[in-house]
């Protein structure tokens, strides 16, 4: 989950969840302000522009040592539907999907979406006998992985060179890993 270009100074060794990057992360031009960002499960990528720093001029601050941008795919013209299916282990669960398709004349939507389940793979050690004044410790596993996302995007086609458009993404993570 760490970003670093070339020439950048930053290039953050140690993973901390709140620090702020010096590589300007960006999904459809909307930044992600932090590093943890970099963990998001994005689905139907059209492409990532990787720019060199910096990159104030065009994104802002936060991009000393450049910006990448993820660029989702926009509504077509052309009916789609897709969907995959990934089992591994450790329970692990993926579920992908889209779905293209006209509305009317020059209305496009496009909807699609991920969920992810996976259990932990790091195991925690049991310490040694505590006093039971100290409570119980969990030597469970660490690093479980549930998250969703979601994106909803409508296209208007007003014309020859004319088209307008909202989208709407939505991404949740509930997991046990420790940063």
């Amino acid at each position: 989950g760490l970003l670093s270009m070339l020439g950048s100074e930053d290039p953050q060794e140690d993973f901390i969840a709140s620090a702020e990057p010096g590589v300007g992360l960006y999904v459809d031009g909307v930044y992600i302000a932090k590093t943890i960002g970099t963990l998001t499960n994005l689905t139907d990528i059209d492409r990532i522009e990787v720019l060199r720093g910096p990159q104030g001029t065009l994104f802002g601050k936060n991009t000393v040592g450049g910006a990448i941008n993820i660029v989702s795919a926009a509504p077509q013209p052309a009916p789609e539907m897709r969907a995959s299916i990934v089992l591994g282990n450790y329970r692990r669960t993926e579920l992908r999907g889209v779905v293209n398709t006209p509305l009317a004349d020059r209305w496009l939507l496009r909807l699609s979406g991920s969920m992810v389940s996976r259990k932990g793979f790091a195991r925690r050690l049991a310490p040694p006998p505590l006093p039971p004044s100290l409570g119980e410790i969990d030597s469970g596993r660490e690093g479980d992985d549930h998250s969703q996302s979601a994106r909803l995007q409508l296209r208007w086609l007003a014309g020859r060179n004319q088209e307008g458009g909202i989208g709407w993404m939505r991404y949740s993570c509930s997991d046990t890993a420790e940063f």
